[in-house]
């Protein structure tokens, strides 16, 4: 995923508005691993990091996880960045999900449902 002109993208951002630094980190991470963000998820991971920056609990938080990135066997966390937080997924047959567009998918072995 392409994040450099990420805050252009209708629907992701407020107008003016940008990506948190470690909203991105967290992306390339997740994109780098071969994992998956869900697009429609970026808005929220920023909305919730900010009001965690802004509330104070950031600094104080060992473990943030924002549904939102996942791949086969695995959930990640936005905290701690190292991928220490992330979590395994386990699961021994396909399953379905109602995805962004209001649809019933599958989702294979292993891959975390995320439900909208």
């Amino acid at each position: 995923m392409d994040i450099t002109n990420i805050t252009y993208i209708t629907g992701w951002v407020e107008p003016g508005g940008g990506i948190d630094s470690d909203v991105k980190d967290y992306i390339t991470r997740v994109d780098g691993d071969g994992g998956v963000v869900e697009d429609t998820s970026i808005a929220c991971i920023n909305q919730a990091v900010s009001e965690l920056k802004s509330d104070g609990f950031w600094d104080k938080a060992s473990l943030v996880l924002v549904p939102s990135g996942y791949g086969t066997g695995i959930l990640y966390s936005i905290l701690p960045d190292s991928g220490d937080g992330d979590f395994t997924v386990t699961r021994a047959s396909i399953a379905t999900r109602i995805n962004e567009d209001g649809l019933i998918e599958e989702m294979a072995i292993d891959v975390p449902r995320l439900q909208y």
